[in-house]
């Protein structure tokens, strides 16, 4: 991890004053608008992009200002679900729309807990 002033990159960006600065930069119209942009549905990285703004930054300006944030994934308590929805013949598409969740996350995590997953015909890989 590269360092600056004797602090890596990561710890420098979680200091109150590197905080602070974001929000002394952006004033509070400005911050008003990004949420409002959120919750009208523009993704993260369109966000980010406008705003000239890390990902890391506006999830963390979104969470402090109590954004419920969108498709975060499979939680634990819900792993144990999509894998016996999927197991029992569901399409991922179906799993993720039943949790909410994206199909990409849907795959991913019974993927990572051993679940063997079919291709698109409903094969066994």
């Amino acid at each position: 991890m590269q360092e600056i002033s004797g602090l890596t990159v990561q710890e420098r960006a979680e200091t109150p004053r590197f905080r602070q600065q974001v929000e002394r930069r952006l004033p509070q119209q400005t911050l008003d608008e990004l949420v409002a942009r959120y919750l009208a549905g523009l993704p993260t990285p369109q966000l980010c992009r406008e705003y000239h703004l890390g990902k890391s930054t506006v999830l963390r300006l979104l969470r402090d200002r109590g954004v419920q944030m969108r498709r975060q994934g499979l939680s634990p308590e819900q792993l144990p679900r999509a894998v016996q929805l999927y197991e029992s013949g569901w399409s991922l598409v179906r799993v993720a729309g039943q949790l909410g969740v994206s199909a990409r996350h849907a795959q991913d995590r019974p993927r990572g807990a051993g679940v063997v997953m079919r291709d698109s015909h409903g094969r066994v890989r």
